[in-house]
């Protein structure tokens, strides 16, 4: 069955809103929900495979540093997989990048011709002294987005040429463990993992701030239960998938 998706921000509404149905959640308690609903999703993902897979990560010009006519950000931890852009108002008005080493793209860089000079942004902040400047669209070129492009990571950033423009978007497919969600971003749309992160929620609480010992243990044991649930549901589910290779056997021996 094809897993569903929603956006982060739902997701933390659906979980909370069980847990306080009637008068809301307390709202000087928000951000510390939402950072257990966020360990919670970290903590899953350790323990099972499936929920590292098909991460689409989305990053405008504003998330980006303009270094040297290069876009760059900081690469997630995992399997980097394809980069492209597309327009902010055309989802289809794709632009595929090609990885490469970053001595490769900086060779690159210089021979690219698109009308583009090295237009130092207009920011009123100061570049870093890694010579970083804050994203915006005073670099905009007047040839509009480029159709073709490289990327590459070096030092734990990914480094994009040429620079992207105010009027598109970089989407990173990838896998791996994903430790930040923007409110934006998609997750899993799924019962079982809303419930299972409703409990770690209330282990958290309990533990933190109601100090109940009690109910502490209680919620702990039923985490673990649900968990240990949608771990044997996944396992069950990937040998529905690939029965033979569930059981060991080869019609090659």
């Amino acid at each position: 069955m094809a897993r569903t998706y929603i956006t982060f921000s739902q997701f933390k509404t659906d979980v909370k809103s069980v847990l306080w149905p009637d008068i809301g959640e307390p709202q000087n308690m928000t951000e510390v929900h939402n950072t257990y609903i966020l360990d919670c999703l970290i903590d899953l993902q350790r323990w099972m495979p499936s929920l590292q897979q098909s991460h689409i990560d989305r990053y405008q010009q504003s998330d980006t540093f303009w270094t040297c006519g290069m876009s760059t950000f900081e690469a997630p931890r995992g399997t980097l997989a394809r980069l492209y852009t597309v327009g902010n108002d055309d989802e289809c008005d794709r632009v595929d990048y090609v990885r490469c080493e970053r001595s490769e793209l900086e060779a690159w860089l210089k021979e690219y011709k698109c009308g583009r000079d090295l237009t130092f942004p207009e920011t009123p902040y100061p570049p870093s002294p890694y010579g970083l400047y804050y994203a915006d669209d005073s670099t905009d070129a007047t040839c509009g987005r480029a159709t073709s492009g490289l990327w590459a990571v070096h030092g734990g950033s990914i480094f994009v040429a040429p620079y992207i423009q105010s009027d598109e978007t970089i989407v990173l497919e990838w896998s791996g463990i994903k430790r930040h969600f923007s409110n934006g971003d998609l997750v899993w749309d799924d019962a079982d993992i809303k419930s299972t992160v409703r409990a770690y929620l209330q282990m958290q609480i309990a533990k933190h701030w109601k100090r109940d010992s009690e109910l502490f243990l209680l919620s702990k044991a039923e985490y673990e239960d649900k968990r240990a649930d949608l771990m044997h549901e996944e396992r069950n589910e990937a040998a529905a998938r690939n029965p033979i290779s569930a059981v060991g056997y080869s019609p090659c021996r």
